[in-house]
């Protein structure tokens, strides 16, 4: 396919420690959109709701930013908003209050008085106006994931073996966000009869970043259970530690394992997807724009301070979210008005 918005990171500028071989980094030509929209979400969050919750951020990260690597083909006139949404979805994953589900629920309806109902209500319409088709989607897709995902939360705390473990996580991970907001962000149509297959082949896109994820994590979730009962920690490393009798470096390295078993698989299904004849244009297209999740994924986590509390952001940065920086939004308004490079349904 060819690529509009993003240009490849030269490999040798990075590692990527063995853990996204064959899939190329690449970032958005206009990053500096996803850190509007995500210092706008937490100024209307502060706004709205309070305090943000004790975390040390989602999207921006002091090299690269989630949404500008992972969805690096997002139209420029998305970008913004994509990352807002984005950044709300990393909130609701620090909150574990599932009373929220009830809320998100009734954004297709009646109007919410809550501060993060507000949020939610306003920013549907805004991606109603942008493009009615695909933010229906994505409505549906962010429902779905956060209604799964908090009960599941809430309930699943034991597993029989890994695949019963992974089974869950790709799930919990958010697949079915992030695939509404990819399809949304990049303008795609997937037909209703080939959104499974897009699944099933997407999935270990999926599994790689979840354990990804998992093994960059293992301390802070560690920490979290303290002096809990460890059977509690729902983690993969810990899923291995317990089913095969090892201890924490070997389940790692068992994890690291899995990981670049997945992403080879995925690199042989980006190579033959072009051949696969059932497929539309747009799925063939989101299979393989979804490789960069996982490249994006990998390079974002390694020093995002969401993950490690000793790494900041740039005193740039730092600066915007201090002054609550945003983009004009007439600026994004015209591109939209204009000449917008989504195709018509």
């Amino acid at each position: 396919m060819e690529y509009q918005y993003s240009h490849v990171i030269d490999p040798r500028s990075y590692d990527n420690l063995g853990l996204c071989d064959g899939i190329p980094l690449r970032v958005h030509r206009n990053a500096d959109l996803e850190e509007a929209g995500t210092i706008r979400l937490r100024d209307d969050w502060r706004k709205y709701v309070g305090p943000l919750p004790g975390t040390n951020g989602g999207n921006i990260g002091p090299v690269y930013s989630f949404t500008s690597v992972t969805i690096p083909e997002c139209l420029p006139d998305r970008l913004e908003v994509v990352s807002y949404v984005m950044e709300l979805g990393f909130l609701h994953d620090d909150l574990t209050d599932t009373s929220k589900v009830d809320e998100l629920a009734q954004i297709e309806g009646s109007p919410l008085c809550s501060g993060e109902g507000r949020i939610i209500q306003d920013v549907v319409e805004e991606l109603i106006a942008i493009d009615p088709f695909r933010a229906k989607e994505l409505v549906k897709d962010a429902l779905n994931y956060w209604k799964r995902s908090l009960g599941s939360r809430q309930h699943r705390i034991h597993f029989a073996n890994f695949e019963d473990y992974l089974e869950y996580r790709v799930t919990d991970c958010g697949s079915l966000f992030l695939y509404g907001l990819a399809t949304f962000g990049m303008c795609l149509t997937i037909p209703a009869e080939e959104k499974d297959e897009c699944f099933r082949l997407s999935r270990p896109v999926w599994a790689a970043a979840a354990l990804t994820n998992d093994e960059t994590i293992l301390t802070e979730d560690i920490i979290v259970v303290g002096s809990q009962d460890t059977n509690n920690m729902v983690n993969s490393v810990w899923v291995l530690m317990k089913q095969h009798s090892v201890d924490v470096d070997t389940a790692k390295g068992m994890i690291l394992e899995k990981v670049r078993y997945f992403v080879a698989e995925y690199v042989d299904t980006v190579k033959n997807v072009h051949d696969m004849d059932k497929l539309s244009l747009d799925s063939k297209r989101f299979i393989e724009t979804m490789q960069y999740m996982i490249s994006g994924n990998l390079l974002w986590s390694v020093s995002t301070p969401r993950y490690h509390p000793d790494c900041t952001l740039t005193d740039l940065q730092i600066s915007r979210m201090k002054h609550n920086w945003l983009i004009d939004h007439n600026r994004a308004h015209k591109a939209r008005n204009g000449a917008n490079s989504c195709r018509p349904l």
